[in-house]
């Protein structure tokens, strides 16, 4: 709701309505500004009173109920979900039990999905009760601003409540795999597996290779001599949403016991880092 600054100064504007749970009514002309709705200080709508041309504390003391989004927006991760806490407040002494419900942006209904847990709540006069409002965005949904519209009802009232959620790509990123995921080396022989990197949400970086040996079984762990790992090359630079692979070559001796090995290879780019594994089992021959 806003006052006119031009009617504050021409001395016929309205006093500035209190800060209060108390209902008061108010009149002006409705005015929807599509350039405020993405604005928290505008509360994520674009519907205004404006003018306010006068306010009065309600006549009436007929109980009612206000829903409040904790955080008033969210952002959500394409393929993840986010959750805000949805609060009903008692207004006027309401006590009664409330309903929620949500409906999803057309736009983006097939993509996206909301639900409130719990969907009914019980409040009592002049308390508040909370249900989870959960937003799962697939990796599909387009990036945006979006909302979704929380619909609270109890007897004949019904109150809609409009939470704005903006939908982010994920950070970049990159992914590990190895083919094959084992291996069988006799003695003194070399086995490969090819380690390939796949560059995820426009990742763009070098990527480095380092690998560990360890025993599986107890025979083995006593070995003077496990099996060695090595890259060729040790480090892959990686393109936008390209891919890029490397040699892993394992090694044995005549030192190396018989038995289970696990080589677990580690790819690393600044903080990011993932692995995977391959399993080495040495025989005799």
């Amino acid at each position: 709701m806003e006052i006119d600054q031009a009617w504050k100064s021409a001395g016929v504007a309205p006093q500035n309505p209190p800060t209060t749970t108390q209902l008061f009514d108010v009149q002006g002309f409705v005015y929807w500004d599509t350039g405020r709705d993405v604005y928290q200080w505008h509360s994520y709508s674009g519907w205004e009173i404006h003018a306010l041309t006068a306010w009065r504390l309600s006549n009436g003391t007929k109980p009612d109920f206000a829903l409040t989004p904790t955080p008033q927006s969210m952002t959500v991760v394409q393929g993840s979900s986010s959750t805000a806490t949805i609060t009903v407040n008692s207004l006027d002494n309401f006590t009664g039990t409330v309903s929620l419900s949500t409906i999803v942006a057309a736009n983006i209904a097939n993509t996206t999905t909301a639900s409130v847990n719990p969907a009914s709540l019980s409040v009592a006069a002049g308390n508040s009760a909370s249900s989870l409002l959960t937003v799962q965005a697939s990796q599909s949904t387009p990036t945006g601003t979006y909302s979704v519209t929380v619909k609270g009802t109890s007897g004949t009232l019904v109150h809609l409540l409009s939470v704005t959620f903006v939908i982010t790509a994920p950070p970049p990123d990159f992914g590990i795999s190895a083919s094959p995921t084992s291996m069988s080396l006799a003695l003194s022989s070399s086995g490969t597996a090819t380690i390939t990197l796949q560059s995820l949400y426009s990742f763009n970086a070098t990527v480095g290779l380092t690998s560990s040996v360890a025993p599986v079984d107890t025979t083995s762990s006593l070995s003077p001599n496990d099996p060695s790992a090595s890259f060729s090359p040790a480090s892959i630079t990686l393109t936008p949403n390209g891919a890029g692979s490397s040699t892993l070559t394992v090694s044995t001796s005549l030192l190396t016991l018989p038995g289970t090995y696990t080589v677990t290879i580690t790819a690393s780019s600044g903080t990011i880092s993932h692995s995977v594994t391959v399993t080495v089992t040495v025989t005799l021959v």
